[in-house]
């Protein structure tokens, strides 16, 4: 955004935010699943047709996987191993790369194991993710639209990491600079510029801006995800397939292993790591950090870390929940995996004192927002043709009602009719049978 911007890094940044409010305040929800859909055909789009043209430009697929171990900068800097700064990894066409994280960026069992568990946090957990499958028409356009984004996470690989490859063989000195005197002369960081790598493409083989991440940047975001956020997964996952699992054991678990998580947070963002080179250079910048903070941060791989932090978390909860009460069977109808089809009546938590008072007030209100009451006033709407073709279309769970058709609320029902549509909800025609 900075180069895009021309250096307005603050100024644009608020006029997205504004622009972003309005809309989002004015439409909601419905606003912001429509802007999702285009924005993820012009940028799907957008990014075939610069991954065609950065394929073009290097002289194709062969090419580039050849000459991009060479693509090196004419001003380069030695590290404290007397190594160059900032070259090609040997692994570089590799997925499952050795395991010693001190000398390579993305290790096999950092990548297979700890890497699920930052995405179960973000796919499965994360608000913005999840309201998005919440607010589906139906479970069948649930489990469909997860499918078809699953699908399109196949194609950041020939999108954005082949486009990135191409963009350092076609600008060294700009995509891989060495030196930090070069990198903050390019983008202002003296880390290096590879988050930049996508919009020199952008900039320089289309006439437009676009924006998009790189090496950098996704490394910083998922250093964060590891030390905040691997208990949320546990959790996730022991409510999921553990019913042993209680609330005490939930709490303490998720404490221990956000303090854990806090101390490597600390540790790693508490003292800057001094950049490649620097101590080849006049500015000689020494590394400050302390020997367990050197080992704790440059051996132990962040999605290493995150798989530790997981089993740590997890050990706490089963262990605290081994000792306390455990939850009553009754209560968990449905609410695992192993009962989600249960038909027996789930029995309700005991309401506190608070969740009481608040009930009572809820129910007055109740009152003057009958079911009743709410059809009458909405009759007229739902009475005008042009409303009901409006329903129909946005899959609207009224249009049945506006038809006329008569459709049962929760009141209606007892409470085995309740149990036995809850325990059939996940149920659906397999579309590919019929």
């Amino acid at each position: 955004m900075n180069q895009t911007s021309q250096g307005a890094l603050y100024g644009s940044v608020a006029v997205l935010l504004a622009v972003a409010a309005v809309f989002t305040i004015a439409g909601g929800l419905t606003t912001v699943v429509y802007t999702d859909m285009l924005q993820t055909i012009l940028m799907v789009v957008g990014s075939f047709v610069l991954a065609g043209m950065s394929f073009h430009a290097v002289g194709g697929y062969r090419n580039l996987v050849e000459s991009f171990p060479y693509a090196m900068p004419t001003v380069v800097s030695l590290d404290a191993h007397n190594q160059t700064c900032g070259r090609p990894s040997p692994y570089y066409m590799n997925l499952l790369r050795p395991i010693d994280s001190e000398n390579h960026d993305y290790p096999w069992l950092g990548m297979t194991v700890g890497m699920a568990v930052l995405q179960v946090w973000y796919w499965c957990t994360d608000q913005v993710i999840v309201q998005r499958t919440l607010a589906s028409r139906s479970m069948l356009h649930a489990k469909g639209g997860t499918i078809f984004a699953a699908y399109l996470k196949y194609l950041p690989l020939w999108i954005m990491t082949f486009p990135g490859m191409a963009a350092r063989i076609l600008y060294p000195d700009r995509v891989a600079c060495s030196t930090a005197e070069q990198c903050m002369a390019v983008c202002g960081s003296e880390r290096g510029c590879t988050n930049s790598a996508y919009v020199e493409l952008v900039l320089n083989l289309l006439p437009a801006g676009a924006n998009s991440t790189n090496t950098e940047l996704f490394n910083y975001i998922n250093t964060i995800i590891a030390a905040l956020c691997s208990p949320i997964c546990a959790l996730f996952v022991l409510a999921l397939f553990c019913p042993r699992v209680n609330e005490q054991g939930a709490f303490w678990g998720f404490v221990t292993g956000l303090v854990v998580g806090t101390v490597r947070f600390v540790a790693e963002f508490s003292y800057a790591v001094p950049p490649c080179g620097s101590a080849d250079s006049r500015t000689d910048e020494p590394d400050l950090r302390p020997a367990f903070i050197k080992n704790m941060v440059g051996t132990v791989h962040y999605m290493h870390f995150a798989l530790l932090c997981w089993w740590v978390t997890v050990l706490m909860a089963y262990s605290v929940s081994l000792v306390t009460k455990p939850i009553p069977a009754e209560r968990l109808y449905r609410l695992t995996f192993w009962s989600r089809r249960d038909p027996r009546i789930r029995l309700a938590k005991e309401p506190s004192s608070t969740q009481q008072r608040q009930d009572k007030q809820y129910s007055r209100g109740d009152v003057e927002n009958s079911p009743s009451q709410a059809q009458d006033r909405n009759q007229h709407t739902t009475d005008m043709w042009w409303w009901r073709a409006v329903l129909r279309v946005c899959g609207s769970s009224d249009a049945a009602e506006a038809e006329g058709q008569p459709r049962l609320t929760a009141a209606d029902l007892t409470e085995e009719e309740k149990a036995q549509r809850a325990a059939e909800f996940l149920k659906e025609p397999p579309y590919w049978r019929r």
